[in-house]
């Protein structure tokens, strides 16, 4: 497959997935719970500050889909696509 057709592919799921915990309420909600957490541990204040920053909950959630759809396709160039 193109890589221009897996780069349309991953950014469409992850506009579609952004758009829907934000429209749910399911991205505050995770935050909320890190922001609880981060006393206990410094992580949960990192995921915090990543799920609040919306280059890096797209980053992160297209390299999640990416790696499905690796591991679907047996492809490895998938991983690339979250760079690109």
């Amino acid at each position: 497959m193109p890589t221009i057709h897996q780069i349309v592919y991953v950014t469409l799921i992850t506009a579609f997935l952004m758009l829907l915990s934000i429209k749910t309420g399911y991205r505050d909600k995770a935050r909320d719970l890190a922001d609880r957490y981060k006393v206990k541990n410094k992580f949960f204040g990192l995921v915090s500050e990543a799920i609040e920053c919306d280059l890096c909950l797209s980053f992160w959630l297209s390299l999640v889909i990416a790696i499905f759809f690796m591991l679907i396709t047996i492809d490895c160039s998938w991983v690339l696509v979250p760079i690109l």
